[in-house]
């Protein structure tokens, strides 16, 4: 039996990274399931800056691996003329990495024609735009879409889900079937350590600079905590928007003086490790996450994380992970002093239960047969 083809259109890929993890969850699909054949058709550029195009070749399908196919191409060819390239392959499945993107909006109407005619099984990974904290934002225009999407296409999509929280959300807003297949992420067998001295700490928010990212709130909390020694917080992702950065400029310059900010800009997957590695915790109180890659693989590298309950990820101390609601800030407040004054001994055990948390969450055998599940 031949492999099927599954046909993924990605707004953005690598070696583009300033979208984030979608771009990461699709990479994780492809190389988990080589039974698959995967041909990613996505632009020639990384999120917000379509001036300088990737030097790769374009308008041609490249290899990735033995099992996947990239094809770059300008932003006027992928918002109008994938249907060439899904007569070219002929998939047996049309993937969709988000409902509110541009390639969902300019090729639903080619890919559900398509998909008429040659019986082709199509999927919309929303991730997590249908969650409650992300339609908040620019909600109108969200609802008019999702009412028109419901008037005219009706019930013909399956919907991905990442986790039954997810999958209940969606529910909510339409009535298609919705399949959970959980977000794949980099696992490591050991755990890293790090010298943790009482009132000296190390915080982290890696993310791109948007209002769902919630930075604003994090600085917030930095300006009215109350602590002995210095603090340090590293912000990491592209500035989305320049209007809410503006805001998190004016609440940095109003930071006590013992709190020490430093802004990095965006970088690379690979070399968030690193980054992560020479810090002591994640501060994340995203508004919304359906996973959030950035939460795991904080976890995953021992490092306990601050974030808000609009996550997948189950609150306690022995899973490093506490979460509280926006409406709590301070709560947040008496979590970052409460880590700020840890002693080696105490952080030690509370890394150790971050790691080990992040390794129970992953069952990559289970994962597998939920995404055979979804393709088949």
């Amino acid at each position: 039996m031949s492999q099927k083809k599954v046909f993924i259109y990605s707004d953005y890929f690598k070696p583009g990274y300033l979208a984030g993890g979608p771009i990461q969850s699709v990479s994780n699909i492809c190389n988990l399931l080589p039974e698959f054949f995967f041909y990613i058709y996505t632009q020639n550029f990384d999120l917000n800056d379509s001036q300088n195009p990737y030097p790769l070749q374009f308008n041609t399908w490249i290899e990735d691996n033995e099992t996947t196919r990239i094809f770059y191409t300008t932003r006027i060819s992928y918002l109008f003329l994938a249907w060439r390239q899904l007569f070219h392959i002929k998939p047996d499945v049309i993937y969709i990495n988000s409902l509110f993107s541009t390639a969902t909006q300019s090729n639903l109407i080619q890919v559900l024609l398509y998909s008429l005619f040659n019986k082709c099984r199509v999927i919309i990974a929303p991730r997590g735009e249908l969650d409650e904290g992300a339609l908040a934002i620019k909600s109108t225009k969200k609802k008019v879409f999702v009412f028109l999407f419901k008037l005219f296409v009706g019930r013909k999509i399956i919907f991905h889900a990442t986790t039954e929280k997810e999958k209940e959300f969606i529910k909510l807003q339409v009535k298609n079937q919705v399949l959970v297949a959980e977000n794949i992420p980099t696992v490591l067998t050991e755990q890293t350590t790090r010298i943790k001295q009482p009132n000296r700490s190390k915080f982290i928010f890696i993310s791109r600079i948007c209002t769902k990212k919630n930075l604003l709130f994090a600085l917030n909390c930095l300006k009215n905590i109350n602590i002995d020694g210095e603090l340090e917080f590293t912000i990491i992702g592209p500035v989305e928007d320049a209007a809410y950065w503006k805001k998190c400029e004016i609440a940095i310059d109003q930071l006590p003086s013992n709190i020490k900010c430093i802004v990095l800009g965006a970088f690379p997957h690979h070399q968030i490790q690193g980054k992560l590695t020479a810090n002591h915790y994640m501060l994340f109180p995203t508004m919304a996450e359906n996973f959030g890659h950035i939460i795991y693989e904080s976890l995953i590298n021992g490092l306990p994380v601050i974030i808000s309950d609009n996550t997948p990820w189950d609150n306690g101390y022995d899973n490093g992970v506490f979460a509280y609601s926006l409406t709590e800030e301070k709560s947040f407040i008496d979590r970052v002093e409460n880590f700020h004054s840890l002693q080696q001994p105490e952080y030690d055990i509370l890394s150790k239960n971050a790691f080990e948390y992040a390794k129970r969450k992953v069952n990559l055998e289970l994962i597998k047969t939920q995404y055979f599940k979804l393709f088949n």
